[in-house]
């Protein structure tokens, strides 16, 4: 028996399933594995690009990450700068307050003084005019009968001039 007696093969079919085998693989090689091909190159290509693009993407992205933390550090210096200068600004407000205050309340206490001065000076010219009117009273009211009007007026005089001296 025969090898291909035994499995009942027809060498006529072998033959022509071969024959169609490479002509249904010429076909597809002519018309449908071009396609094919071309869709996997093209696939492949815009595989290809996105990676690029990715890779591209990836470095603009770490630059602007690179760029936003060197804004973020610069903008953290000159807000701290314009803190500074703003504290340095109040704290020379404050001093200038204070040091307006201070002359205010100098200038208020020299007015004071000169006040109570003028004050002072007024009473102690009233007293010494009440003083000397009732001393010329009283002396007048004892020499009243020895002292003549001229004397009187001398008397009087010469306390006024007496206390001009002494205010002078």
């Amino acid at each position: 028996m025969n090898f291909l007696e035994l499995f009942r093969v027809n060498i006529s079919y072998i033959i022509f399933y071969t024959i169609d085998f490479f002509i249904i693989l010429f076909i597809l090689q002519k018309y449908v594995f071009k396609k094919i091909n071309t869709i996997l190159e093209d696939r492949e290509k815009k595989i290809k690009e996105s990676i690029e693009n990715s890779k591209i993407i990836e470095a603009q992205k770490a630059e602007m990450e690179r760029i936003y933390r060197e804004k973020m550090v610069e903008t953290q210096k000159e807000s701290e700068k314009l803190i500074s200068e703003a504290k340095k600004t109040a704290e020379l407000i404050k001093k200038e307050i204070i040091d307006n205050a201070n002359d205010e309340s100098k200038k208020i206490v020299e007015e004071t003084k000169k006040d109570i001065q003028k004050i002072h000076d007024q009473m102690y010219l009233q007293i010494k005019k009440e003083i000397t009117d009732l001393l010329v009273i009283t002396i007048s009211k004892v020499l009243k009968d020895t002292i003549d009007e001229k004397d009187h007026e001398k008397i009087i005089n010469k306390s006024i001039k007496m206390i001009k001296n002494e205010r002078g």
